[in-house]
């Protein structure tokens, strides 16, 4: 059996395999000498600068099955830290993979792999194993609820609506509110600081500044410069104590984010050196990947446990032996500054370590062809200057690596860009046309944005050339028009304030009121607005009917006055929201003049309409927000179009809400938009790398889908690759970006001052204490500017480095001159010199001259037709069609002729005219529309009731939606097109407490996702107060002699282009070198075809295990141990990957046909 030796004997002793050998043992071509440098390394601290696409994953599972292979280290001894679970799940795959084939090989005995595995889990996952072992040393409760960004948001804005202290300084809406204390929260986390010294900070350089005397001869007090960083020293002075209440609340909730979690984390390793000394008897080999994306907090946290600064008082115990230290990452990568990550990192962590450290290169790419990487590399270029230890390699290509090609272009215009870029797209899926067709996926591409706005003209112009597209992103989602329009109804019903998203609607497609009503609905609100005033004043209701020709003269002109003074802000009080609310009760306005009469009918409508989905507002929100769609009729459009992205488009906006609901404790629709609202303002997102929706995210983007081109973010495109690779708008002021804030942290009041952040090192620096007076602050504030645009164009260098080495064979960087700007853009800092000169240039248009006309606009003003017409020269053709409809529909239940051939003859009843129909008198036309409502709606219910639909199955399905698919595919289709926040059920919270208790027992607490906890698909689970007749049982079982190698295995497991996720309760090694997979259930066993669908559970369960551990399947079992019945249900036939893929084959799922229960319709 070969043993483990101690770190110290490991490193004198001989190595029985070298990295090459061992890559001979397992099949895999040899390692570089880079790679084996870093395998075998002796260094307790070996910090790996890994280049993109250098292999640093294979290189990192080397390095495990190194140590362990030589008896260096146990299997279990081995610790790996990431930042996502796509990535934890890859490495410890391949690591489990490697191990087994050597133990195959009996060059490692089985029986070390019998007793455990490496852990390999995220940098989250690990902190929340460390407070929930150690909270209670700080007299925390163990059992805090983790809760995400939306939940956390929803924190923040409670405590901004609570707060009654002083806000003088404060003149921002209450969103904009919200998201700086949500900001400032945050990074007062990230950085450890306590909102005292921030208030101190702030109190005391805001006194230096106003004591500052001003120059002579000057009128003024303060320099406006100077009283601009008071004033937002001031503002964030208020702030705090919000951040304050805002905190309280979640600690009362019993509730932390992820920043919470992870400085409780490195306060419990700070303060007590036995946690760390614990961690470090356990894990005596620890790799830590990504480093470069690490915040304060985590630096602090790791280096207190695995590097501290100070030896235990047991100098000979094993937790005083220093573990081997692998630390890996990119600093040319470091790309998550807003999210408090910093590229500064490397060299802190170098600077403070207690021992030796050796820094490896990783510069051979095995990823890109040699022409990106000349690009890569002079992009790169200026980040190696000086002499720093942690500066990124010069990347070369593997000796083998296939031709490629980078081209490049510069268009006049933004819609040239568009369309070339479009082209281009198009041309390379011409060309693989016919590999898909014999089955090969044929090139994958990508096309990777610096901002979400660049979307706007791009799409248009890959869809007009049929290009198929996926947004990855949820900032990408809130820009599609269908969702706009969603948005948008929404607002109105909530904020009588959002002009402007009543203002889309009005001009939109759908109702298309033009400008001439749009100014009499302006009109009618300054009308409306000096009635109400006059009234509040003179203490009188507005005149009765028959007066209301005195009050219209009183108060305008009549309909054609635009703008009669009206007296103080009284034109102000009333918006265009109630506005057109008021018609509904004033119906006269829209037929006495005030509109054009189709104007005055639709303005009407969507007041009623409007009025109708406000009386809906106490629907839970998923149901909302379905109602809002199917009213407006913005899936019925999307789909009309043939736009299946479109319909796609609102089921993730519904998943959106699902859970956002699911998260809040009170969701509420304005909560929700003011959510959305700071998800649209990031542009990245709101989500950490441990977020459900981060993670389905990752799945997603990981997910190969051929002929589909992704559409996403540069920062959303870390970690991934694709064969062609597009990047947009690469000129001055778009990427890279502009700098509208040279002042940073002094004008940014929701920004941590960087004086007080953890890594003040790396950052731009200002000391104004020295100042002798104003002029003197003014002239370093120049200076700091000048520091902030470099180091800001640094962070766009390295986002430039990422976007160009996610291409394997091709890029195509694309800029233009001119877009809505006045003055045409300038090159961009990354496509110029000697990086045009690496790559075939296309075309490229020169800098205009300074005074030349945008040629968007040299034929002067364009000349539309306004509202815009949907149907175009369709037009025509369409209203004959609907002409013929309606007249179909005035004689339907008459004598129809004998004709069937779609004429306008058969359908009006063998007449060419429509006969002649008696008026409807004016006072009756509210009944009609009363009527025409109310069969619209019937008729509505009817068609959902017994037509057949079909709702798209996601790209992304957990467990349990793919053991409901089996049991019902009808009513998971219905979930899917209006999901529902999980309601709150016992079983829920028994498998919750009942998971917490296993936890204990195997000591492995991990995060759990809702649809993965214990109990939460059991229908028929036992009683509460029956929890503790589970442990009985579960102790009475056999599986209680026995120790899991894991438990709570979390994976993503593709399946025919589909990601399934799920997390297997615990994995036990049997005798014969398999493993057993055990489900613990507190339900009653099911019978019949619900056992059926149950077992497809487990099948995914063992194919998942499969791929992690490298295990084949047959060697791999799966079981139910059903607690409350008392024994073990192993179903047989369980579905293999052909099964899972026949289940998951059909592309759609139609809908339940028959009528619903309580339908008006479901006695026929």
């Amino acid at each position: 059996m070969t043993g483990a030796t101690s770190a110290g004997s490991g490193a004198g002793a001989r190595p029985r395999f070298r990295a090459a050998d061992l890559a001979g043992l397992l099949g895999l071509p040899p390692p570089t000498d880079e790679q084996a440098a870093v395998i075998e390394s002796a260094a307790p601290l070996s910090v790996v600068l890994a280049g993109a696409g250098s292999g640093k994953t294979e290189t990192m599972a080397g390095r495990v099955v190194y140590l362990v292979a030589n008896g260096i280290v146990r299997p279990e001894q081995v610790l790996g830290l990431t930042f996502t679970r796509r990535a934890a799940t890859e490495l410890a795959g391949r690591i489990r993979r490697r191990l087994t084939q050597l133990a195959r090989r009996r060059v490692i005995d089985p029986e070390v792999l019998a007793v455990g595995e490496p852990t390999v889990v995220t940098y989250d996952a690990y902190a929340g194993r460390i407070v929930a072992d150690h909270a209670l040393r700080l007299g925390v409760e163990p059992g805090l609820r983790l809760i995400g960004q939306a939940a956390s948001w929803q924190f923040a804005r409670r405590a901004v609506d609570a707060y009654d202290g002083p806000m003088d300084a404060v003149t921002l809406s209450p969103t904009t509110v919200t998201n700086r204390v949500f900001i400032l929260a945050g990074e007062l986390a990230q950085h450890r600081v306590d909102v005292e010294s921030v208030a101190e900070f702030c109190d005391q350089l805001a006194a230096k500044l106003c004591a500052l005397p001003y120059p002579r001869g000057r009128s003024r007090t303060m320099a406006e410069d100077v009283e601009r960083i008071v004033d937002q020293l001031k503002l964030r002075r208020q702030l705090l104590p919000i951040v304050v209440d805002y905190r309280a609340r979640k600690r009362d909730a019993e509730v932390l984010d992820f920043a919470d979690q992870m400085a409780l984390a490195a306060t419990l390793a700070e303060l007590f050196p036995e946690v760390g000394a614990a961690e470090r008897a356990a894990f005596r080999a620890v790799l830590l990947d990504e480093f470069q994306d690490t915040s304060h907090a985590q630096l602090d946290f790791l280096r207190a446990l695995f590097l501290p600064k100070t030896a235990p008082p047991d100098a000979e115990s094993p937790a005083a032996a220093q573990p081997w230290l692998t630390v890996v990452g990119d600093p040319a990568q470091a790309i998550y500054g807003w999210r408090g990550a910093s590229h500064g990192t490397f060299r802190a962590l170098i600077a403070e370590a207690p021992c030796a450290v050796t820094v490896f290169p990783l510069a051979t790419s095995f990823r890109n062809s040699p022409e990106i990487l000349a690009v890569a590399n002079l992009i790169a270029e200026p980040l190696r200057a000086g002499r720093d230890t942690t500066a990124v390699p010069v990347l070369r290509p593997r000796d083998d690596a296939p031709v490629g090609e980078a081209r490049c272009a510069c268009y006049p215009t933004v819609e040239d860009e568009a369309a070339a870029v479009a082209e281009y797209v198009a041309r390379v899926l011409r060309e693989d046309e016919a590999a898909r067709q014999a089955g090969e996926p044929g090139r994958s591409i990508a096309i990777l944005l610096r901002k979400w706005r660049q979307l706007l003209p791009l799409e248009p112009a890959l869809r007009a050339r049929g290009v198929p597209i996926r947004i990855l992103g949820v900032g990408g989602l809130l820009d599609q028009p269908e969702i706009e329009d969603v948005v948008a109804t929404l607002q109105v019903l909530v904020d009588p304030d959002r002009g402007d998203a009543l203002m889309r609607l009005l001009t939109g497609a759908r109702w298309r009121i033009g400008a001439a009503d749009l100014a009499a609905l302006h009109r009618w609100a300054r009308r409306c607005a000096a009635a109400d005033d006059r009234a509040a004043t003179e203490s009188q209701t507005l005149h009765g009917p028959d007066d209301r020709a005195a009050t219209e003269s009183q108060t305008s002109h009549g309909p054609d006055d635009a703008g009669a003074p009206l007296g103080g802000d009284a034109a102000d009080s009333l918006s265009l929201v109630d506005a057109l609310d008021r018609l509904r009760t004033e119906r006269w306005v829209t037929q006495s003049g005030w509109f054009s009469v189709e104007g005055g009918r639709r303005l009407a409508r969507l007041a009623d309409e409007l009025h109708h989905l406000r009386s809906r507002l106490s629907q839970p929100l998923p149901d909302l927000v379905a109602e809002v769609i199917a009213t407006i009729g913005v899936d019925v459009e999307v789909l009309a179009r043939g736009e299946q992205p479109g319909r796609s488009n609102l089921d993730a906006f519904l998943e959106v809400a699902a859970d956002y609901a699911d998260a809040a404790e009170n969701p509420t629709l304005g909560g929700f938009l003011d959510y959305l609202e700071a998800a649209g303002y990031a542009e990245r997102g709101l989500d950490r790398p441990e977020d459900d929706a981060a993670v389905a995210f990752d799945a997603a983007a990981g997910e190969r889908r051929p002929g589909v081109v992704d559409v996403l973010t540069v920062h959303a495109a870390k970690g991934l690759e694709w064969d062609v690779v597009c990047v947009p708008g690469m000129v001055d002021g778009v990427f890279p970006t502009g700098v509208r804030n040279t002042t940073g942290w002094l004008t940014s009041a929701h920004l941590l001052p960087w004086p007080l952040r953890g890594d003040r090192d790396a950052l731009p620096s200002i000391d104004m204490t020295t100042a002798d007076d104003q002029s003197a602050v003014v002239a370093l504030l120049k200076d700091f500017a000048e520091a902030v645009k470099c180091h800001a164009l640094a962070e766009e260098r390295r986002l430039a480095y990422v976007a160009v080495t996610r291409a394997r064979r091709w890029l195509f960087c694309t800029g233009y001159r001119w877009d809505d700007t006045t003055r045409a853009h300038a090159d961009s800092a990354f496509l110029t010199g000697d990086v045009l000169g690496a790559m075939r240039v296309e075309c490229w248009t020169p800098v205009p001259d300074d005074g030349t006309a945008n040629p968007r606009l040299v034929d002067g003003p364009r000349r539309v037709a306004w509202p815009v017409d949907p149907l175009g020269s369709r037009r025509p053709q369409v209203e004959r069609a609907a002409a013929l409809v309606r007249d179909a529909v005035a004689v339907a239940g008459e004598p129809m002729s004998g004709r069937d051939d779609g004429s306008a003859e058969a359908l009006t009843g063998g007449e060419a005219e429509p006969r002649p129909r008696t008026p409807i008198p004016a006072t009756q036309w509210e009944q009609v529309d009363g009527w025409s409502r109310d069969i619209a709606v019937l008729l509505a219910e009817r068609s959902r009731a017994t037509e057949q639909s079909a709702v798209v199955l996601p790209e992304q399905l957990s467990v349990t939606q793919l053991v409901a698919l089996r049991e019902d595919p009808s009513r998971f289709a219905a979930r899917l097109r209006r999901p529902l926040p999980n309601r709150p059920v016992p079983s829920a919270r028994r498998g919750t407490a009942f998971h917490r208790w296993l936890e204990q027992r195997f000591a492995a607490p991990r995060l759990l996702d809702v649809d993965e906890l214990p109990g939460a698909a059991d229908s028929d689970a036992a009683p509460d107060d029956e929890l503790e007749a589970l442990k009985t049982a579960f102790l009475e079982s056999h599986w209680a002699s026995r120790h899991p190698v894991d438990v709570e295995v979390p994976f993503h497991l593709v399946v025919d282009g589909r990601v399934i996720r799920g997390r297997m309760d615990a994995v036990f090694a049997d005798p014969d070198g398999g493993f057993t997979i055990v489900d613990w259930k507190t339900g009653r066993r099911p019978r019949g075809e619900y056992a059926e669908a149950a077992a497809v559970q487990l099948g995914a369960y063992r194919l998942a295990w499969s791929e992690l551990s490298g295990v084949p399947l047959e060697r791999v079992r799966a079981t139910f141990c059903y607690l409350r019945d008392g024994g073990d249900y192993a179903p047989a036939d369980l579905l293999d990957r052909r099964g899972l893929m026949e289940l998951l084959a059909a592309r759609t799922l139609p809908l339940a046909g028959r009528p619903r229960s309580g339908s008006p319709f479901s006695a026929r």
